[in-house]
């Protein structure tokens, strides 16, 4: 199951009512024929996997910072792990998406052994959409880079100076 948050209103899982300015709640017809087609398919022996974050985008009703300036289906953001409101809104969506019940089946989707396997955010790398600085705007850019500048000195690995060196590290981000 793929673009399960789907930004065409309608096509994804969110609420199609309050869908122009929050994909904070599922729309509950949308998750119905969701819940059917699943069933049907482990009713008929096909495993499923489930690629839970793919396309969201945030709206302004959603609480995120810069959400207009965040790359479409939150591409990079795993690297924000720490990130107080990402973090939160991500295990709101994968608990709400893996702990209700399937009415056809009885089970909880982490539950069922019909899925077999997940992808908790897909083309979560850094590399897949051309750069570091297409991922993330700057005040979310400055968060990375000061994951980065923790981990350098718990490895006493001295300050990184961005833009100077090392040159390969520049090359892969482009910062």
């Amino acid at each position: 199951m793929h673009h399960l948050d789907y930004q065409l209103s309608g096509f994804g899982l969110f609420d199609r009512k309050t869908f122009d300015t929050s994909t904070e709640n599922f729309d509950e017809e949308l998750l119905d024929r969701m819940h059917y087609l699943l069933a049907q398919f482990k009713k008929r022996g096909i495993y499923v996997h489930m690629d839970a974050v793919s396309s969201r985008t945030f709206k302004s009703g959603d609480g995120v910072p810069e959400y207009d300036k965040l790359t479409y289906g939150m591409k990079g953001t795993a690297y924000l792990y720490d990130h107080p409101v990402l973090n939160a809104k991500q295990k709101d969506f994968l608990t709400k998406l893996w702990t209700q019940k399937n009415p056809y089946t009885g089970l909880a989707f982490k539950d069922d052994p019909a899925i077999v396997t997940a992808e908790i955010v897909n083309e979560t790398d850094l590399y897949t959409h051309s750069s570091f600085a297409h991922h993330f705007p700057p005040t979310y850019r400055e968060h990375f880079m000061g994951m980065f500048d923790r981990w350098r000195e718990r490895q006493n690995l001295g300050p990184m100076k961005y833009g100077q060196e090392p040159r390969i590290i520049n090359q892969r981000f482009r910062m």
